[in-house]
């Protein structure tokens, strides 16, 4: 286990956060954006991090799929009070080692940041997060007018997204229609 800053570290993409520790021997439960069974067949070394400064480069040496997450073991980490500290920390691995997508799909990450603009051409805002509802994701969409927040959901399916522009980081949605309540 090494601590510190690393040089690779810019270039690496968030694929999960650790949720808990699981049992005794220094496993932790962690939630995965990616459910494919041979993701960590290819690659082994990650970087943890909960912020700038609290970085983590470990080696997975361990890893299987539960319910609800993977449960993953890092080399040097045999014990329950190690791996406390972690929960809540976010896994980092380099973009390369991710599997090639198909056409319509995409990672979270590649979402994040976006500017999302209606089919009119009006700003509608950033995407700021990405809610899993178990049928289809949804976007979180947030713009600053001076001091108001306006925030906006829209679902990630094809009925409401026109075009997704990851280089450019700019998605176009339909503009959904509300009915005001009385």
């Amino acid at each position: 286990m090494k601590s510190g800053s690393f040089d690779n570290y810019e270039g690496m993409i968030p694929i999960g956060r650790i949720i808990k520790p699981h049992g005794l021997r220094g496993e932790v439960k962690a939630k995965i954006a990616i459910d494919n069974d041979e993701v960590f067949r290819k690659f082994k070394n990650a970087v943890l991090s909960a912020n700038e400064t609290s970085l983590v480069k470990v080696r997975i040496d361990g890893s299987r799929k539960a319910v609800k997450g993977w449960i993953l073991h890092f080399e040097g980490f045999e014990n329950l009070s190690q791996v406390e500290r972690l929960c809540g920390y976010y896994i980092y691995v380099e973009r390369d080692y991710l599997p090639e997508l198909v056409e319509g799909e995409y990672y979270f990450f590649q979402v994040l940041g976006c500017q999302v603009w209606n089919e009119s051409g009006d700003f509608v805002g950033t995407v700021e997060d990405i809610i899993e509802t178990g049928s289809n994701d949804v976007m979180v969409i947030r713009r600053q007018d001076g001091f108001n927040v306006h925030e906006e959901l829209i679902p990630l399916i094809k009925d409401y997204i026109v075009s997704m522009d990851f280089e450019r980081k700019i998605v176009i949605a339909r503009s959904l229609d509300y009915e005001e309540v009385r």
